[in-house]
């Protein structure tokens, strides 16, 4: 017996969390003269290069086709002046494709390309046989691209094509093949007595349900196209009812209480009204809720107090937040501190002691170690002294493996030291500076967390007629007493860089000084990532092409100077 269709669709549903099939045996029959799109399969066609849906029986791996997709010739890409006769789709992330095909001719076989990211860029070849279908398969191992599906040479025949598997930006950790369901999809809802059983008992707040919804009609029900998450126990509701989106997608997120009715019910039950169901996706999400035990606040005059922070599902870049308060400690010399451990059996610190900024605000940044560790030991084993914790908040980083750096926006919100300076922020994103003396162009953070980061970096426009000089003022004093840093450049130079210290997890302003009356361009100012490829520039020197002569505070002086002195670029005695 033949399997229709739909099951093996369901099948391949179940193998990946962002199916997509393209049935041409479904399709609308008739020549196609112009570029369309059904469902995301975009077709180029010409009024004289026509591709045609038509009528033809065909047989692959039990599965019947009634109708194909038949191109008539030779694909002509989108850079061409009439592009025609191939197909084009988006391609997740580590999504698979299998496209069932044959020759047009009975006699000649023929090639069909699958390329990726760009029409000449052929990443997967299938060579046609004339009277059988043959399948080409690919699995998309990079990021997210555009697909391209053509004949090399003459015509070839379609009959489906269908993608599974893969993730998507939004939806990071997709696990496929583990959802259950009972009965097979599709379902119709025309009646609230329908339900199907999703048997699934390991979700975690966070995780999402992504419902494919097509409307249907029901007489008497004028409230559209629902779908409805229920207790497979007492049939509560698990919330209000979804509505799909403009792409058919209901989206059910769980919750902590959601997580616990699934968990120990069996599953997800779901019933729905004025619509058909026909594939759920599953979405591991970001681990749950902030569970502090025991509740904050927590003083800490003994190295042996600690609470856990039940949190799981983080990455490296995500934030603790402590909120600190300086508590006096009988011997202890060392201001207010929390320490970050691994909850495991060997309570490892997890970096450095945290100290709290002027605010009071103590940041934990996580590595991609930090995040592994967490995850594994169910959480954040935090100790301290000399201090009390009020609050603990959970931010969402940026991954810093993908960043490179940290640009300042420089068309706003910068200030100066001294009042006889001025900035004008310029039409091109540049600013100028129009310094004095030791002045200095300035920006203030308040204690802002620049762990993750190994420099500040000003770059300027031109070289530099005088010396400049990073400045950043950190709430922590050095061992010297002073919480000021600073990295000279002298005159003629295209930009100046200032390494980090390890003051750097609280930074209260940052300054851009200049040795005298000046116009500086600057161009760009920004943070380099830590350990990054790009973690520090040395200072470009380039020739100020003017051929005069400056001392080290950047002032010009003529032949009768007697010292050190910089002309185009380089450094010298004159005597």
């Amino acid at each position: 017996m033949k399997k229709v269709f739909t099951l093996i669709a369901m099948a391949l549903v179940a193998m990946g969390a962002n199916a997509q099939t393209w049935n041409f045996s479904e399709w609308e029959q008739g020549d196609i003269t112009e570029t369309k799109t059904v469902d995301g399969l975009t077709v180029y066609a010409t009024a004289d290069k026509k591709v045609t849906i038509d009528a033809n029986k065909k047989t692959y791996n039990d599965v019947e086709y009634t109708q194909r997709l038949k191109f008539g010739g030779t694909g002509s890409g989108p850079d061409t002046e009439a592009p025609s006769r191939f197909l084009q789709f988006d391609l997740p992330a580590g999504a698979s494709v299998s496209i069932i095909a044959t020759s047009a001719s009975s006699s000649d076989d023929r090639t069909l390309n699958l390329a990726t990211e760009t029409f000449d860029n052929i990443s997967a070849t299938v060579l046609c046989v004339g009277g059988e279908l043959v399948e080409l398969t690919y699995t998309n191992e990079g990021d997210a691209t555009t697909a391209f599906v053509y004949s090399a040479k003459s015509g070839i025949n379609l009959y489906a094509i269908y993608v599974t598997g893969g993730k998507t930006p939004d939806d990071p950790v997709v696990q496929p093949g583990d959802l259950v369901i009972d009965p097979a999809l599709p379902i119709t809802f025309d009646d609230w007595n329908v339900s199907f059983l999703i048997q699934k008992t390991d979700v975690k707040a966070g995780d999402k349900f992504v419902f494919h919804v097509e409307a249907v009609d029901v007489d008497g029900w004028e409230w559209g196209a629902q779908v409805l998450p229920k207790s497979n126990a007492d049939w509560n509701n698990l919330g209000d009812a979804l509505i799909p989106d403009a792409d058919g997608l209901a989206t059910f997120e769980v919750t902590d209480e959601y997580a616990a009715v699934i968990n120990g019910n069996g599953g997800l039950r779901v019933q729905g009204m004025g619509c058909k169901v026909t594939a759920v996706d599953y979405v591991s999400g970001g681990g749950g809720e902030l569970v502090i035990d025991p509740a904050l606040p927590i003083t800490f005059d003994t190295w042996d107090a600690n609470f856990l922070i039940q949190k799981t599902g983080v990455k490296a870049g995500d934030k603790f937040v402590f909120d600190i308060e300086t508590v006096e400690v009988d011997g202890w010399q060392w201001g207010p501190q929390v320490l970050p451990k691994s909850n495991s059996d060997g309570w490892n610190s997890l970096g450095d002691a945290v100290v709290p900024d002027a605010s009071g605000k103590g940041t934990f940044t996580l590595t991609e170690a930090y995040a592994e560790d967490i995850n594994a030991n169910g959480g954040l084993r935090v100790q301290g002294m000399g201090c009390r914790v009020t609050a603990v908040e959970f931010v969402e980083g940026v991954d810093p493996s993908t960043v490179t750096k940290e640009e300042f926006d420089l068309t706003q919100g910068w200030g100066t030291w001294n009042g006889s300076e001025s900035i004008d922020y310029n039409a091109d994103g540049t600013l100028t500076f129009h310094s004095v003396a030791w002045g200095g162009l300035s920006k203030w953070l308040g204690g802002v967390d620049w762990s993750a980061y190994k420099a500040l970096v000003f770059e300027y426009a031109e070289p530099t007629t005088v010396a400049t000089q990073a400045f950043v003022q950190y709430a922590n004093e050095d061992a010297a007493g002073s919480t000021n840093a600073t990295q000279w450049a002298d005159a003629g130079v295209t930009s100046v860089s200032i390494d980090l210290d390890e003051r750097k997890n609280a930074v209260n302003q940052f300054a851009l000084q200049a040795a005298d009356v000046s116009t500086i361009v600057v161009k760009a100012i920004y943070l380099t990532k830590e350990g990054g490829d790009n973690a520090i520039r040395n200072m470009e020197v380039e020739t100020a092409n003017d051929n005069a002569t400056y001392n080290l505070a950047g002032q010009k002086v003529n032949e009768s100077y007697k010292g050190v002195v910089i002309r185009n670029g380089k450094k010298f005695i004159q005597k």
